[in-house]
């Protein structure tokens, strides 16, 4: 058989280049700044997340960098918004996870003008490397409610709850949560209650108009009775029912609708950021309105409390149906 010599260079190339196979995985070193900011009109204290993409040493595995808290961390940055400085704070602790949680660095400050109609522009300086990252948004105003109504009677129409709303101003997306909250205690022992809280996510094909919530009282009754459990020995009492009106901005929008899981066979998705100069991640403002203990004694009559009761416990009254509603007796008393 003839070989070429043409094809014995190439030969002889690939044996030399194959004689080393070490393969360089960690690239040098760069600032990367991972930023996460949402605003908020309601609250008195603003949170910047400010980390640094993770890159360990050559000298060690993922696993031992990740346990060293300042692979995490950007030092001696200066953070703004408009003309307020923000200061770290370690006083949020961190969840447990594969990462170290022993520091939990979060820049805090207040913005002194909280102008809906103003840009909030938040400047992230690195004095190690003299780079600026910026990112912009506008603020969301306030939820305010209307009127709401309740009635926790399956049986007689119209059987929903209904929640009235001027929407958050400026806001491009909604959600709105239906809170419940509960005392359990040993049966005879109400001063070791414990109090839990329930949210249940309201679904958007139950909004209208963005402003207007109408929502089947079996869907919120059984959601409740999925979460909490039967327990023996123990009694329940309804401490409240609140309702979150959360709006949010442009930019947090764009976010969720790039990052929401594709349906389609392609489930490539393009990486989002608003911060300008290199920098991953959101910048943008929300609004949580929170409308607390919600009257269900007095909207719609002193007998829906007592349905509602019934309806957790399964026991047929005078005033509740309870046909279509999971067959579970949590011990709720009045």
């Amino acid at each position: 058989m003839n070989i070429s010599k043409f094809t014995l260079i190439i030969l002889s190339i690939c044996c030399l280049g194959a004689c080393k196979n070490d393969i360089e995985i960690n690239a040098p070193w760069q600032e990367i700044p991972v930023v996460y900011g949402l605003l908020d009109v309601n609250q008195t204290v603003q949170y910047i997340r400010i980390q640094k993409a993770y890159q360990n040493s050559i000298n060690q595995t993922t696993a031992e960098g990740a346990q060293i808290g300042d692979s995490l961390y950007l030092k001696d940055l200066v953070v703004m918004i408009n003309s307020d400085t923000f200061k770290p704070v370690d006083t949020i602790a961190k969840d447990p996870g594969f990462f170290a949680q022993n520091t939990n660095t979060i820049f805090a400050g207040k913005v002194s003008d909280m102008n809906l109609n103003k840009t909030m522009v938040l400047s992230i300086q690195s004095i190690k490397t003299g780079k600026t990252y910026i990112g912009k948004t506008s603020l969301v105003g306030p939820a305010t409610m209307k009127s709401y109504f309740m009635n926790f009677n399956t049986f007689i129409n119209p059987s929903y709850i209904q929640l009235v709303f001027n929407a958050p101003e400026k806001s491009y997306t909604f959600d709105g949560i239906l809170r419940f909250k509960y005392k359990e205690y040993p049966t005879g022992n109400s001063a070791s209650a414990t109090t839990y809280t329930i949210d249940y996510q309201i679904p958007n094909s139950y909004l209208f108009k963005n402003s207007n919530y109408v929502i089947p009282n079996l869907l919120f009754i059984n959601y409740l009775k999925e979460k909490i459990l039967p327990k023996a020995g123990f009694d329940r009492e309804i401490v409240s029912i609140d309702f979150l009106a959360i709006g949010g901005s442009k930019e947090l929008k764009d976010f969720i609708d790039i990052t929401t899981p594709s349906s389609s066979i392609v489930q490539k998705k393009v990486d989002y950021s608003n911060i300008e100069g290199g920098a991953l991640g959101i910048f943008s403002s929300r609004s949580q309105t929170p409308f607390l203990n919600l009257d269900i004694k007095n909207v719609t009559g002193n007998t829906q409390r007592q349905n509602l009761i019934d309806a957790l416990n399964s026991k047929p009254s005078q005033y509740t149906d309870v046909k279509y509603i999971i067959n579970s007796d949590l011990k709720f008393v009045n």
